[in-house]
């Protein structure tokens, strides 16, 4: 899975090189909305963009704009409390999301909560996830290796 903020088409390279090994390369964009960032799989270049900017998109109509093109979102990182990046307030009350970031590689070995271990991979959405009343999307994604367990 390669993803790229902002632009689908600049991971086009890392596509063919992936192809070229006999790799099959899954891509999505991560977009920076005014709720937070937004994952968007299924999309095929960068026309879902109708903005003319990268950041501050309007949420609700980015996720209309990618179901509309045949793909599907899902929140990123919501759990992370990132001042205006945060997607965890109103979570519940998104609609046409198809799923829930719950793991991130970038919170890897860092603290996260009182317990953790230096060099653990951190569980930012278990925090997350003891604040929702169940998990909205019925099954969660995750970025990173140590969320996979290699």
């Amino acid at each position: 899975m390669i993803t790229e903020h902002y632009s689908y088409e600049a991971s086009a390279p890392v596509e063919q090189v992936g192809r070229d090994e006999g790799y099959l390369i899954l891509r999505r964009v991560e977009i920076a909305t005014d709720r937070g960032h937004l994952l968007a799989y299924g999309v095929e270049d960068d026309g879902w963009n109708i903005w003319g900017r990268d950041s501050y998109l309007p949420l609700e109509e980015v996720i209309e704009r990618i179901n509309d093109l045949g793909g599907i979102c899902a929140p990123a990182h919501p759990f992370r409390n990132v001042g205006l990046a945060s997607l965890m307030e109103g979570l519940l009350d998104l609609k046409d999301i198809a799923a829930v970031e719950s793991h991130n590689g970038v919170n890897a070995g860092k603290r996260q909560r009182p317990g953790d271990q230096d060099g653990q991979p951190s569980r930012p959405a278990d925090t997350g996830r003891q604040r929702l009343p169940q998990d909205p999307s019925g099954w969660p994604l995750c970025d990173g290796v140590f969320a996979i367990g290699a």
